[in-house]
């Protein structure tokens, strides 16, 4: 898989979550998906299951986000993807183990072509 490809099926991912679209979040994973979102215990999650749990509690609490890219890096089969996630949460304070409310998510996952 080239970069280009891995590059278009994370842009599909974070439009989905654009639009809290949880099947098309879940799509752009393989089944041994494991993310590691910064701040949240336990880490990282594994397997479609928990990250659709994760995403659905993540989302429906998040207003007004933007996501903005720090770096990526690529391997054969797999991203690393380090972006910036500012929003607000209004039922619930992001602070966790001092990370200031704009924190950093990266996730590592095997990626398919769907």
């Amino acid at each position: 898989m080239t970069s280009d490809e891995i590059d278009r099926i994370l842009e599909r991912h974070f439009a989905a979550e654009q639009k809290r679209d949880i099947g098309a979040i879940l799509a752009t994973y393989t089944d041994d998906i494991e993310h590691d979102a910064v701040g949240r215990e336990p880490n990282p999650i594994r397997g479609k299951a928990a990250i659709g749990v994760f995403s659905r509690e993540f989302l429906n609490d998040l207003e007004h986000a933007r996501v903005i890219p720090v770096r990526r890096l690529h391997g054969d089969a797999f991203a690393v993807d380090e972006s910036i996630v500012e929003g607000v949460r209004p039922r619930q304070a992001i602070r966790p183990r001092g990370i200031r409310p704009a924190g950093s998510l990266s996730a590592v996952a095997p990626l398919r072509v769907p």
